[in-house]
């Protein structure tokens, strides 16, 4: 039997489909847009092609937001099995238009389905700091939790939760114009590796790591 609150979020939230498919979420694919081509994130394009594509590349994939259609069709997925109430998780909306995207969506799930109730989260944070989110939301709903103790669930997650990353090349940030090529190369021949992590939904550097 599936939870009358369900839960939405998008690719960016990197859950592997086995969890998806467990705690009944919702995914909302990105697009990688390569040349003239798009693909969806996780469905046309797996993140294996993509990172095997991404290491031979001579320049960066671009990524696109869903449309506020592409939300409304999972909302509409949602209502039509049986959910009275939706909790849309969504990556930092400093760093991505997910989150607006999504209320546009959640207005127009509000015209079509009154009695639905829709809130849409940014949870400040990116990548699987926002699909744990996710995560713990769906569970505490399968567990008959209602859209009151599940939003209060994900209130007292979003500010511990925390990210930190180092980049294991720092190609990528040259190739985006992040980094300048001297610093590209005196990083590169001293193995030197940037430590970032998220603030206030903002990506900030913590320092560098130096491997050997």
């Amino acid at each position: 039997m599936l939870p009358t609150v369900r839960v939405v979020t998008d690719s960016c939230a990197s859950i592997p489909d086995a969890l998806l498919a467990e705690q009944h979420i919702i995914m909302v694919p990105y697009y990688v847009h390569i040349g003239a081509k798009s693909y969806r994130d996780l469905i046309d394009m797996p993140r294996d092609a993509f990172y095997e594509y991404l290491a031979r590349a001579t320049e960066l994939p671009k990524t696109g937001t869903p449309s506020p259609g592409d939300y409304l069709s999972a909302y509409r997925q949602a209502a039509a099995e049986g959910a009275e109430a939706i909790v849309s998780v969504h990556m930092t909306s400093l760093g991505s238009g997910g989150y607006q995207t999504a209320c546009i969506a959640r207005d127009m799930a509000r015209q079509e389905f009154p009695r639905l109730a829709v809130e849409v989260i940014d949870t400040r944070n990116v990548a699987m700091c926002q699909g744990w989110i996710a995560l713990e939301a769906a569970r505490a709903a399968r567990q008959s939790a209602g859209l009151s103790e599940v939003m209060a669930l994900v209130q007292q997650l979003i500010p511990r939760v925390r990210m930190i990353q180092t980049a294991d090349t720092l190609r990528y940030l040259y190739m985006g114009g992040r980094i300048g090529r001297a610093q590209h190369l005196f990083g590169s021949l001293l193995n030197i590796k940037p430590l970032i992590s998220m603030e206030d939904g903002i990506i900030v550097a913590l320092g560098t790591a130096r491997s050997r």
